[in-house]
């Protein structure tokens, strides 16, 4: 499938520190799948690797709506509007990822295995507690997670 392929190609591009190659074909991804939380959530990592904080956050914001359980995105607005200042913010979608995470236990396995065995292993338990307080530019944890064509 094309998407996936170009939503792979980005991920390589990312994890070979290439970003603006992987910007390009998230965003190519997004013109064949606009329902794509990945590919969202990797151009929000590679903005806020920039620095451009502000351009980032509706990125993430269009990950979570697209799948509320998704905790990558999520953990990422936080660690923006921490680093903005923004605490109302910040605890407002700490709030919001603690209640997904609450739903999502009660999911069937079929549902949490498609997602976070798949979709998100790139994201999640290993760097969760790095990420609010990682400085580095880039990290393997923050890399967008490959897809398996469905």
């Amino acid at each position: 499938e094309l998407t996936t392929a170009k939503y792979n190609l980005g991920v390589i591009y990312y994890r070979l520190k290439q970003p603006d190659k992987a910007y390009t074909m998230f965003r190519e991804t997004l013109v064949l799948d606009p329902y794509l939380s990945e590919a969202y959530h990797g151009i929000g990592v590679i903005l806020s690797e920039r620095g451009e904080l502000d351009a980032a956050i509706p990125e993430f914001q269009k990950a979570v709506s697209l799948d509320k359980y998704y905790e990558a995105p999520r953990i990422q607005l936080i660690s923006i509007y921490n680093k903005q200042g923004r605490t109302d913010l910040m605890a407002q979608e700490v709030q919001s990822l603690q209640q997904a995470q609450k739903e999502f236990a009660n999911l069937p396995p079929t549902r949490s295995k498609r997602l976070f065995g798949v979709a998100s292993h790139c994201f999640l338990h290993p760097w969760q507690s790095r990420t609010l307080s990682s400085s580095s530019s880039y990290s393997r944890a923050s890399c967008p997670p490959v897809r398996r064509p469905s």
